[in-house]
């Protein structure tokens, strides 16, 4: 990295250091707000005759408890002691109902941030379909929204019980059955210490709560429509994180070797127009995908000025942030459409270098509409 690059970001970072500290306040609010909202929602869809008013309903839940679980990927760059409780609020009003607590989450992320693992074959959280030049993974990745839910539901009602007395199947539970990642045959480390203590706790209180709804759902105090309206709400959770994940996050280009930090940047995207479709794939500050990996650490309300300040230093005479520059790319719609081009082209083939190549991003010749 350049000295010119790397005092521009110094500059910024200076900029937004009071920010990097989360403010309690606002977590909690948009927390509470979003979570409300998305149950109400899905309470009165349960409860009106109109399928018109059904649709809407299940819409505005389905939004709103995306939203609501965007966070874990916030609790997965907060500090300890950073928002007490925080985590364990979330994982009653979200993580549990919806079979996702955050140790599924919790620390592979980090690996995907990772100078040495990201666009590795070691990161969890990378497919490099575009790379190849093949339409098969983020296809499959699309199709299993729809299978995801089942999938959630038979691992805490049926494999956690039964992982208990059985040894083989725990392990296999624990490494292949527990981490919300890209690559299916991803098999993750086992926690240790805190960590497993914690996912214990997770794991446990998401069974009782799925086989309590389960039990209250078999007695008839709780409609058997609940599990239909469960299953619409995650699955179209779980479609526009697709959507995110596989066209506004990141190019896919790596071809499996260590990136540069230009590279790295250079193969992020950032939907830095405003539209009521940008913020519905990409809530609680996932549109500033770039921004993000390049402060992982600053809370998601902060990444708008951060993006604002990059962009001042990237047009500044020199173009010292010029690779960020190349990570604007609009809306949703125009990033899956470019995503689906440079697929076809399989672009590019080879086109990255190891972290000790050249400074400049070798990756941006492989595209030269930027």
């Amino acid at each position: 990295m350049e000295e010119v690059d790397r005092q521009a970001i110094i500059r910024v970072k200076h900029q937004l250091a009071h920010l990097f500290k989360p403010n309690p306040w606002i977590f909690w609010t948009d927390l509470v707000v979003s979570s409300t909202v998305g149950w109400s929602a899905f309470v009165i869809s349960l409860n009106v005759e109109s399928l018109a008013l059904k649709a809407l309903c299940l819409f505005i839940s389905a939004y709103a408890m995306y939203r609501t679980l965007a966070f874990t990927h916030e609790m997965e760059h907060l500090k300890d002691g950073d928002l007490p409780y925080f985590r364990a609020g979330w994982h009653v009003v979200c993580g549990a109902p919806f079979c996702m607590p955050h140790f599924v989450y919790r620390g592979l992320h980090r690996i995907h941030h990772s100078t040495r693992y990201y666009g590795t074959p070691e990161d969890p959280e990378y497919l490099p379909f575009v790379a190849q030049g093949s339409f098969r993974e983020p296809i499959l990745f699309m199709v299993l929204a729809f299978v995801f839910p089942f999938g959630v539901a038979m691992r805490y009602l049926v494999l956690a019980p039964l992982s208990v007395f059985s040894p083989r199947l725990r392990t296999w539970v624990v490494t292949k059955a527990s981490g919300f990642v890209m690559k299916l045959d991803y098999a993750r480390r086992v926690p240790t210490g805190r960590d497993m203590l914690i996912w214990r706790i997770e794991e446990v209180t998401t069974v009782i709560f799925v086989w309590s709804i389960v039990a209250l759902v078999l007695n008839g105090v709780l409609p058997a429509m609940l599990f239909v309206h469960w299953f619409i709400v995650l699955s179209s959770i779980m479609i526009l994180n697709g959507f995110r994940g596989l066209a506004a996050t990141h190019r896919y280009a790596s071809t499996g070797e260590v990136l540069s930090f230009e590279d790295h940047i250079f193969d992020c995207v950032n939907l830095n127009r405003f539209s009521i479709l940008n913020e519905l794939v990409g809530p609680v500050g996932l549109t500033y995908h770039a921004t993000h990996h390049i402060f992982p650490g600053l809370p998601y309300y902060a990444l708008p000025k951060a993006h604002k300040l990059l962009m001042k230093e990237s047009e500044a005479e020199g173009k010292p942030l010029g690779f960020y520059l190349a990570c604007q790319w609009s809306t949703i719609t125009l990033a899956i459409a470019r995503m689906i081009h440079l697929t076809r082209e399989g672009k590019p083939q080879g086109g990255h270098k190891p972290a000790v190549a050249e400074p400049k991003p070798a990756v941006a010749a492989a595209f030269p509409d930027f």
